[in-house]
């Protein structure tokens, strides 16, 4: 996919996501605090943080498309999991913070405070919320997997981590109205915990992604049975694979007949590199390095 096609098709996401976690984040801490609900309230909170996410995303989307230049030659891609770095640790905060005042409202209610009883209306912003977060969520991720962005991809796995959050909201709220005030803040550590959880994925994905991190077996399986499949290749003798950003690069050391001309051992080298780059795995580069291979039987 073309750069300038696969950046307007996250910033298309990432409008349409600002805009609705901008709108539902306002809906649900207006009605938390008029409602009396600390899980509507970091559920706010929460979509609060997920404008901010979306924003760091696209900035590091755009940012990351930028062609290589003399100081950067292997191009910007990193900069987009960099970005997903940054969002990984805004969830924590955000996760430490709602837990942090979950734990302080269980134990007022534990030592005998007064808390007021959530509003019946809590209820439908928080269903409300679940509807919007999960379609979000499949909207998002179809355009994750079709732009292979890795942040992208963070952000819709945080949309469905949202939904149950907001899950969770309407059940607490729920039970503090039916007369378990406990349920409410109890609620709020549970979408601390469902933050933290996804915080924890993105960051470790991120981090394999600028730390060069190989790919997944299936993923080299695949890229070595393609190259075998090339005419003149005789042994693969070393395969090297590394992420870089949201994209692969591919190092391979291939045997070939050693008495061939160097033109066609160039020649099966570069059928090697547009088989690999034809198979859809986002491979950013592929070296192909050649070793000489004297087939047995053969006499000087």
């Amino acid at each position: 996919m073309h750069s300038n096609e696969r950046s307007s098709i996250i910033n298309r996401v990432s409008v349409v996501s600002i805009l609705t976690n901008g709108t539902l984040s306002v809906i649900k801490l207006i009605a938390g605090v008029f409602a009396y609900s600390q899980a509507l309230i970091s559920d706010g909170v929460d979509s609060l943080a997920d404008v901010l996410m979306t924003l760091i995303v696209l900035a590091g989307v755009n940012m990351g498309k930028k062609s290589k230049d003399a100081n950067h030659p292997y191009g910007h891609e990193k900069i987009e999991s960099m970005a997903a770095i940054l969002l990984s640790s805004v969830l924590l905060v955000t996760a430490g913070g709602i837990a942090f005042k979950g734990v302080n409202s269980i134990n007022h209610i534990i030592a005998g405070g007064e808390v007021e009883t959530p509003k019946l209306y809590a209820l439908i912003v928080a269903a409300v919320s679940i509807a919007s977060k999960e379609l979000l969520y499949r909207y998002a991720k179809k355009a994750a997997k079709k732009t292979n962005s890795s942040a992208l991809m963070a952000d819709a796995w945080n949309f469905r981590t949202d939904a149950i959050a907001s899950v969770g909201s309407f059940l607490g709220v729920g039970g503090a109205i039916v007369g378990i005030p406990l349920l409410d803040p109890i609620a709020s550590l549970f979408i601390a915990v469902l933050i933290v959880r996804v915080a924890v994925k993105i960051g470790i994905t991120a981090i394999n992604e600028v730390t060069d991190h190989a790919a997944d077996d299936a993923t080299q399986q695949m890229i070595y049975d393609t190259i075998a499949m090339v005419k003149g290749v005789w042994y693969i003798d070393e395969l090297r694979t590394r992420l870089h950003g949201s994209r692969l690069c591919v190092d391979v050391d291939i045997a070939v007949d050693g008495q061939i001309s160097v033109e066609q051992a160039h020649g099966i080298a570069d059928q090697v590199s547009e088989a690999v780059y034809a198979c859809s795995l986002g491979v950013k580069q592929c070296m192909v390095h050649v070793n000489p291979y004297k087939p047995e039987g053969d006499e000087q």
